[in-house]
């Protein structure tokens, strides 16, 4: 601090000299308290603040003689800390000398600092001194100096710089084309908020020159440019979206006349262009096998497609899929998430699968309590039987609500009530319980209750 307060060696600064007498303050050198009290206290290179000259000599153990004049003017009263003092980077000083150089319209001088600056190493200063060879201003236009500098500026993590090398590696200025690099360096300035970056990105999905024709990240791109206010981007979004639109109001016209073959082309393109409805609709059709045979796994990516946009449907759908494995392994949890969202839309299918879902934690348990019902029963313990089928029918098992409709339809260990047994094998069907032929649990139901009776008969005789 007395070395930049002095001028001793280098330049004076009292800014300089503030910054290491606060750092030797805050490490408690007393001298250096005292020097900070008298200057907060005169307002000698720093803004007069009594405040913290009073905290400054509050801190002192005791008042030295040439500090008493300062305590006197400053008086008692509330305390600050000392502020904070930042140093403006000396390379970042001598680039904006350069900066004003240039706007000036001295060129050569601008070029220079920008070189000496480059030579220490200030990654911006790389990138300018590239565009100084790139429009020759102050040095003779080299595009192949100019993509050098700006490689170096790109590897150093300037966006600027990825954007300008991006470019010419996608023009082939000052050295070959070369497609992947340049979609690399695009693609980082771009998710670094590149406007321009952005839209190059969008021409290039849209265009094929430099990667495969991607209409969706084509207008990701360009909606992202769009949104910062590029025009151009404004409007080639919107022409994608109004084909897009286009081609899906005709795939709907194909499929009300009939011509699945023709809407299934169409919805197909128009997925692929990013339009969710036309997705949702690609995933029925592609479910119901209506051109031809039925495709659970294509329904599926359609469905996923046009959930990712928040199509409520497809929401629905997708849901249904992997509650019940259609096109993709059975996934309960992501079936749960997914139907709950369509229950809060009102979505009274998805409110159903939700129950079987929940059916579906206890269908091991429910399964022992009705097996054990049926022993049970066998053994001639009608009334356990009738508890042990309560609690697998609570649990959701289909069997069990059948039978205790039998056991109410027959009053078999309960009183015969035919409107109840009606209300149970309801809630059986409702399960999924259907009754079929030979098979039916009433007829074995019927035979175990006639073996029932003939030994109970036995045993009374």
């Amino acid at each position: 601090s007395v070395a930049y307060e002095d001028g001793d060696g280098t330049a004076p600064s009292h800014r300089h000299s503030v910054y290491w007498l606060t750092a030797a303050a805050r490490g408690g050198y007393e001298e250096a308290v005292i020097r900070l009290a008298a200057m907060y206290g005169d307002g000698d290179g720093v803004e007069a603040r009594d405040a913290v000259a009073r905290g400054l000599i509050a801190s002192l153990p005791e008042l030295p003689r040439r500090l008493r004049r300062v305590a006197r003017r400053v008086g008692r009263g509330g305390v600050e800390d000392i502020p904070d003092v930042s140093l403006a980077n000396r390379e970042g000083e001598r680039l904006a000398v350069g900066f004003k150089a240039e706007s000036m319209g001295e060129h050569a001088v601008a070029a220079n600092i920008y070189f000496l600056s480059a030579k220490a190493g200030n990654v911006k200063a790389q990138y300018h001194l590239g565009l100084c060879y790139e429009s020759g201003n102050g040095v003779p236009q080299s595009a192949e100096e100019a993509r050098r500098r700006f490689g170096i500026a790109a590897n150093a993590g300037l966006t600027d710089a990825a954007y300008a090398l991006g470019r010419y590696a996608a023009l082939g200025i000052g050295g070959e084309k070369d497609a992947p690099l340049a979609i690399r360096l695009l693609t980082t300035a771009a998710e670094n908020g590149h406007v321009e970056a952005a839209y190059l990105l969008g021409k290039a999905y849209t265009e094929g020159e430099l990667t495969d024709v991607d209409p969706v990240l084509a207008l990701r791109f360009y909606e992202q440019a769009a949104a910062q206010g590029h025009a151009e981007a404004t409007a080639a979004s919107t022409r994608i979206r109004e084909a897009t639109a286009a081609i899906y109001e005709k795939g709907r016209i194909a499929e009300k006349q009939g011509d699945y073959e023709t809407a299934l082309s169409l919805y197909t393109a128009a997925s692929n262009m990013g339009h969710h409805g036309a997705s949702y609709l690609l995933g029925l059709l592609l479910e119901s096998g209506k051109c031809g045979k039925v495709d659970r796994k294509g329904a599926f990516l359609a469905y996923s497609a046009a959930a990712s946009g928040g199509n409520a449907g497809a929401i629905l759908r997708l849901g249904l899929c992997y509650s019940r494995g259609f096109g993709v392994n059975r996934d309960f949890a992501a079936a749960t998430r997914l139907l709950t969202v369509a229950a809060k839309q009102n979505a009274a299918e998805a409110k159903t699968e939700l129950e079987r879902i929940k059916a579906r934690k206890y269908l091991k348990t429910s399964r022992r309590f009705y097996a054990a019902s049926t022993v049970m029963y066998r053994r001639g313990d009608v009334l356990e039987a009738i508890k042990f089928r309560n609690i697998a029918a609570k649990l959701g098992n289909s069997r069990a609500m059948y039978l205790l409709g039998c056991h109410f339809d027959f009053g078999d260990g309960l009183p015969m009530d035919k409107s109840k047994a009606h209300a149970w094998f309801s809630r059986a069907a409702a399960a999924g319980y259907i009754p079929n032929g030979t098979k039916d649990l009433k007829i074995g139901y019927l035979r175990e209750r006639k073996q029932l009776i003939a030994l109970r008969y036995k045993d009374e005789h």
